[in-house]
């Protein structure tokens, strides 16, 4: 809806948002003009677009794809992800990038196998629900799965969230307070757009004309969260949250192979209808994957009962990746076979 290109329409629901931000690569795979595609996730930008177009949105561990040639918006974020139209050309693809570049110093060298997706089998294994996300209007969707995954010979828990109150603050506060420092380059004289000016005067308009308003909004709330009086009050604490996520989630994983959610428990919503900060609640259900640097898929589930896309979630342990779309496949598998899904 923010595009600098212009809004991009829904093609499963005209006059409705596609999600985002990756919205035109989840448009083009769902329109059959490319076989996938890709985007850059930094808190659900390739699995809310993937969710709300009916395509399968895969959001890889931080480090195994390089972030070379991206420019950053959030560094300890951001990842390339991938929009597919099904699981096993999203593992194709996967192959071919998830491997380490000397050029990204995040990037890190893993023996990760895409190969045996197909003999996945759920018996035995655990999987975990998160209690306040089953709600809104994909619901009956994840216990759906839900339910096929336990028909499935899996075992099903129901558990809560930790720092659920928190998470979106938490998010926020530290992508922000990384995005005011990337864009800080894009001045019009070393960077990115420039405004015609010179010197003092180009600065300022160069960076009032070349970012748009949710753009402008997120630097100066990162820099009031960097700011002498501001820093420890909430970046520090943020970052002491995040390292406790990733302890909480570390046990979860200790526990159960993966994670069910939904992608978003709102629907696509009409062009216009939300305000922005309305907007940043929707990604509740993707921005943990993102802080805690593990890997997260959207399976799409059909459409609901009032007639619009949606998708599933599930998450694994950081760099169990292989084992994730394996899973995410014999799920797509189950529902596609499925006239309910």
């Amino acid at each position: 809806e923010t595009s600098y290109f212009g809004r991009v329409e829904n093609p499963l629901c005209k006059g409705r948002v596609p999600g985002g931000s990756s919205s035109g690569s989840a448009v083009c795979v769902t329109t059959n003009e490319a076989p996938f595609a890709l985007g850059s996730d930094t808190g659900g930008s390739v699995r809310q677009p993937a969710s709300f177009c009916g395509v399968v949105g895969y959001k890889p561990s931080y480090g195994l794809v390089s972030r070379y040639g991206l420019v950053s918006f959030a560094s300890s974020f951001d990842q390339i992800g991938i929009i597919s139209k099904n699981v096993p050309d999203c593992a194709l693809i996967a192959k071919s990038i998830c491997r380490r570049d000397k050029k990204d110093l995040t990037s890190v060298k893993k023996d990760i196998s895409f190969d045996n997706i197909d003999g996945f089998s759920v018996k035995g294994k655990k999987i975990a629900v998160i209690s306040e996300l089953v709600s809104g209007y994909a619901k009956e969707k994840v216990l759906h799965a839900a339910s096929f995954f336990a028909s499935k010979g899996a075992s099903i828990e129901y558990i809560n969230m930790p720092y659920y109150d928190y998470l979106l603050e938490c998010y926020y506060i530290l992508s922000t307070a990384e995005i005011s420092s990337n864009l800080a380059r894009f001045d019009g004289i070393r960077y990115g757009y420039a405004s015609g000016f010179s010197s003092e005067k180009q600065i300022q308009e160069t960076r009032t004309e070349g970012f748009c308003n949710e753009v402008k909004r997120r630097i100066v709330l990162g820099t009031f969260v960097l700011s002498a009086g501001s820093y420890y009050g909430y970046y520090q604490k943020a970052l002491n949250l995040r390292n406790s996520l990733i302890y909480e989630y570390n046990k979860i994983f200790s526990d159960y192979d993966f994670v069910l959610t939904p992608v978003s428990t709102v629907e696509p919503w009409p062009f216009g209808a939300k305000q922005d900060v309305e907007m940043y609640k929707n990604d509740m259900c993707t921005v943990a994957a993102n802080l805690i640097g593990a890997p997260a898929v959207s399976v799409p589930a059909g459409f609901t009962k009032t007639g619009f896309p949606a998708g599933v979630q599930l998450m694994a342990a950081k760099f169990c990746d292989g084992e994730l779309l394996a899973a995410a496949a014999f799920l797509e598998k189950g529902l596609k076979g499925d006239p309910h899904a």
